[in-house]
């Protein structure tokens, strides 16, 4: 079962814990990289450090989203049905005075807003500390993707144009190879001689690899070190799929949503991403702990306020 989620204007996978979603980036015809959606905005990120204490002595976050309220009032960080009234799987709001919400809408005995939210989580429900406001949505974060190697003497060129169309070979071959971290295309000026270098990482053997890759490919060809291995990193994220529903992730502070996260291979950064509905500064630290420093990225839906 799939569910999208949306915050702050973006969207991402929101899958269950049975879930097996797809590695982006490495289907063997690719050609160009595309914008991952949970890259296209950086307001879903934990904010790590000291959290800020409001006046009600407590931890605050902020949800920027729809409230939907059919009797019994929810926050929708897991997206909503574009039904007419709109439905969502939430959670319960607390403190909510819709006379002070000139913005809203109605429609068969429902009514629902977008908004920013301030307020308290204790697992169960958001419970509102600050009076709402319209949504602030988060400015887009531009996508680009790394270059792991410097441009050659003279620019990027088609070194053999009868083979620079098989980069699907070059893909094909490197997806087999037990050190294969990923590869995407990085696009390159307007101005240069060729249309994008395909970039591709493996975790040894790099100069055995690219020279094989270039056998095979002539346009541009950039290889890079990556840390693990995609089969490693896929056995990893097996791993965090087993623990992050456990008691203890909730003890660290990972909170999720009817047992529910999202999560994907970042091929870029050679990491695994998980999405939950709500994390602080120690979730992080216990995924680091476990299965170390810049493996597991922690992202959160409701954003944990920071000091001013």
């Amino acid at each position: 079962m799939r569910k999208t989620i949306l915050a702050a204007a973006a969207l991402v996978a929101f899958a269950s814990a049975c879930s097996d979603d797809p590695v982006f980036g490495v289907a063997p015809n690719e050609t160009a990289a595309t914008t991952p959606d949970h890259l296209t905005t950086s307001t879903t990120n934990v904010t790590l450090g000291e959290p800020y204490v409001g006046t009600s002595g407590v931890t605050e976050w902020r949800f920027v989203g729809t409230v939907i309220d059919d009797g019994n009032p929810l926050i929708c960080p897991g997206g909503v049905m574009t039904s007419l009234p709109p439905q969502c799987e939430g959670v319960p709001l607390l403190g909510l005075d819709w006379s002070t919400v000139d913005w809203a809408e109605t429609a068969g005995g429902v009514r629902w807003a977008d908004f920013t939210l301030i307020g308290t989580y204790d697992g169960g429900a958001f419970e509102l500390t600050r009076p709402p406001e319209p949504p602030l949505w988060g400015e887009e974060t531009p996508f680009s993707t790394p270059l792991p190697c410097e441009e050659p003497e003279g620019g990027w060129k088609i070194i053999n144009a009868a083979t620079a169309d098989r980069d699907g070979a070059a893909v094909g071959y490197a997806q087999a190879q037990p050190e294969f971290m990923g590869n995407w295309s990085h696009r390159l000026p307007a101005d240069a001689a060729a249309y994008s270098v395909k970039v591709f990482t493996f975790t040894g053997e790099l100069v055995e690899h690219e020279q094989a890759i270039r056998n095979i490919y002539g346009g541009p060809v950039c290889v890079g070190l990556a840390d693990h291995s995609l089969a490693e990193l896929e056995a990893i994220r097996h791993e965090v799929q087993e623990v992050i529903v456990s008691p203890q992730a909730e003890a660290a502070g990972i909170y999720l949503m009817n047992g529910q996260y999202g999560d994907t291979i970042d091929i870029l950064t050679g990491s695994i991403e998980f999405y939950v509905l709500a994390a602080d500064a120690g979730g992080q630290g216990w995924l680091d702990a476990q299965f170390g420093q810049g493996v597991v990225g922690l992202h959160s839906l409701l954003t944990r306020i920071g000091q001013p």
